[in-house]
């Protein structure tokens, strides 16, 4: 069995993060994993599919570890589009040509309606989420053009 060993904890300057396996095969972990606060993102993102957003009720955090960036996002508020899009802090890292990944959004209202079937996505080589939704029963797209909205989810990825 191996043992995981905190070798140091960087500062937050330097921010270096490792996990390793030493010539002993001991597995070594160097750094703190969540001595990175959450930062509000959402004055800084550029929001697309809005018309008004509510006060105390949208918010986009995210945090890093190395790469990985952590997103947790809520927006609630009045749409003017029949979609969703925001910038992220960082760039996805690209992996191969047109590959992005998806993943079900935590609750997805529109109209006092709850959606089940939305979903985000992030592509690579961009700094954009979208979300996309569906009627509860047609698969077709569920959010009306206009009228309250509400979006929430957690999902990390890699930066560029």
């Amino acid at each position: 069995a191996s043992t995981l060993q905190v070798v140091g904890v960087p500062t937050e300057a330097t921010n270096n993060y490792a996990l390793w396996v030493d010539s002993t095969g001991v597995s070594r972990f160097d750094g703190e994993v969540y001595s990175v606060p959450w930062t509000d993102y959402y004055a800084s993102s550029t929001i697309v599919g809005w018309s008004s957003l509510t006060a105390g009720r949208r918010q986009i955090m995210y945090r890093t570890l190395g790469d990985m960036v952590w997103v947790s996002f809520h927006l609630e508020g009045t749409s003017n589009s029949d979609s969703a899009t925001f910038t992220l802090p960082y760039t996805a890292v690209t992996i191969a040509n047109s590959h992005s990944f998806s993943f079900s959004l935590g609750f997805t209202y529109d109209n006092s309606t709850y959606l089940p079937s939305g979903y985000g996505r992030v592509s690579n080589g961009e700094n954009q989420f979208h979300c996309m939704v569906s009627g509860a029963n047609t698969g077709s797209p569920g959010w009306t053009a206009s009228g309250s909205k509400i979006i929430e989810c957690s999902f990390w990825y890699m930066k560029a």
